[in-house]
């Protein structure tokens, strides 16, 4: 399955195609431990198809959750109204202002 198709689809049928699929997985390891299953590539390929479903909704997640604020006051510094610029923390310690005295701070020198 391509993953063109699978962005097409709505969550709910991307949740029901992915309990099918599992469905068809457990059928093949099935087949396949008592030698009935005759095409073996059928197992890694149900196993793509059900981390490609999973990558598309959390790429549909990604997309509403860290998508970029709209500019509210006019210029692009990426600084709101009160002027303040967004920090990102980043292990534990905030990458903005000083490196060294950040890095410091976080190990107690």
């Amino acid at each position: 399955m391509k993953a063109k198709d699978l962005r097409e689809r709505s969550t709910e049928d991307l949740a029901e195609l992915k309990t099918s699929i599992e469905k068809d997985l457990f059928s093949h390891r099935m087949k396949n431990a008592t030698d009935q299953l005759g095409d073996t590539s059928l197992l890694g390929k149900a196993r793509k198809d059900i981390a490609r479903g999973r990558k598309t909704v959390l790429e549909r997640t990604w997309k509403s959750r860290f998508r970029r604020p709209p500019v509210v006051d006019g210029d692009d510094d990426r600084a709101g109204l009160d002027r303040e610029q967004s920090r990102l923390p980043v292990v534990g310690f905030e990458v903005a202002g000083d490196p060294a005295a950040a890095v410091e701070k976080h190990h107690g020198r």
